[in-house]
């Protein structure tokens, strides 16, 4: 695994020894954050606020910083997982701009002393129905800025069922992977 794009680009990261984890590939990623800077939204990710659930290496979030984000917090409540963002955290020198929160991405209660999130990374485990749970969590608690942007991954044949006031942009189709980008709109 490495950075695609950016300040950090070609920096590897460091990636599970196991298949506790299953990172994004570094060739959906990169589709990922192509359809967001030159598809439709558009996303420029100069100064915004990058939330990271189910962080894993937090090789999302890293990316978003990479590009120019302003801060990123990763979610992640697995102990290992929570290692492996710190050691790519750490290796990049980007302590200043991250937070590594240690809670379960489908209970994050009211959001306390942050900013809400312009753009939301959901990599949940495949097959749960996690990442509704997840993004439900987000809005419930104030997460979410009016017009975040949201990118789900998950499995090419789970149903994912989007909360009100979420709108699909692109939905893209990797293997055996699904790519959802939406936007959020509390008005």
């Amino acid at each position: 695994m490495r950075i695609i794009g950016g300040t950090y680009r070609g920096y590897s990261l460091v990636s599970p020894n196991d298949y506790s984890v299953r990172p994004t590939s570094d060739k959906v990623r990169g589709s990922v954050f192509d359809i967001l800077e030159n598809g439709n939204t558009k996303f420029n990710f100069n100064g915004n606020y990058v939330l990271d659930l189910f962080a894993g290496t937090g090789a999302l979030g890293l990316e978003a910083l990479s590009r120019g984000a302003k801060f990123c917090s990763f979610v992640e409540n697995k102990k290992s997982s929570q290692i492996l963002i710190q050691k790519n955290i750490t290796k990049l020198n980007i302590a200043h701009a991250t937070s590594i929160l240690k809670l379960d991405a489908t209970c994050l209660g009211l959001a306390k002393n942050t900013a809400q999130f312009n753009i939301a990374f959901i990599d949940a485990p495949y097959g749960n129905a996690l990442s509704t749970l997840a993004l439900t969590s987000a809005i419930n608690g104030g997460w979410l800025d009016n017009n975040a942007i949201i990118v789900i991954e998950e499995k090419l044949d789970n149903n994912v069922i989007l909360p009100a006031k979420v709108t699909v942009y692109d939905h893209r189709f990797y293997g055996k992977t699904q790519i959802i980008i939406s936007r959020y709109k509390t008005d």
